[in-house]
């Protein structure tokens, strides 16, 4: 038996399954089933007066297979890492300017996550103390600029981090970014 979570649906858009008794469609022929006097909605009308126990399931036409990056990296679980370390309150301050300057991008998740990894790269290890003590240097929070991957060809390998390529004195092909 043929498992029907598994089975894609074929190039038609529907998929009959004899041995689970299993018609699978996509989303687009269900769409259009629904719609009466379509070509969908009368196949599907066929289908069901010939095999009146048939069993209709629709499916998404794509599976993840690859789990997402930032699986569990919420705003509340990056605001209790940062409250581990000693100085949580600098970092606490940090990071709500970095969420305020994220709001008028378009993806403020993506600012306030890459930001979070640039000033925490080993917060999947566990934690370490030096000398009893648990602490990180805030970084100010660069507004970075649309244009840097354009700008800059050495910033657009992304090798370095923002702030380390902004450092270097270089020919000036770099715009320079807003502090907060």
């Amino acid at each position: 038996m043929a498992n029907t979570s598994m089975v894609k649906p074929g190039r038609e858009g529907y998929k009959i399954l004899f041995d689970t008794n299993t018609v699978i469609m996509n989303y687009k022929f269900a769409a259009a089933a629904a719609k009466y006097g379509t070509k969908e909605n009368t196949l599907l009308k066929d289908i069901r007066s010939d095999f009146p126990g048939m069993k209709e399931v629709v499916v998404s036409g794509r599976v993840q297979t690859t789990a997402k990056a930032n699986h569990r990296l919420t705003y509340e679980n990056m605001e209790k890492h940062i409250r581990v370390y000693e100085n949580a309150e600098d970092l606490l301050e940090v990071f709500e300017t970095v969420k305020a300057a994220s709001v008028a991008l378009a993806s403020p998740y993506k600012y306030v996550c890459d930001w979070f990894k640039a000033q925490f790269p080993d917060y999947k290890n566990a934690v370490v103390f030096n000398d009893g003590k648990l602490t990180v240097i805030p970084q100010k929070a660069l507004l970075i600029p649309r244009s840097t991957s354009r700008s800059c060809p050495k910033w657009a390998n992304r090798r370095e981090s923002y702030a380390e390529h902004r450092a270097e004195p270089e020919s000036g092909s770099c715009e320079s970014p807003e502090v907060r």
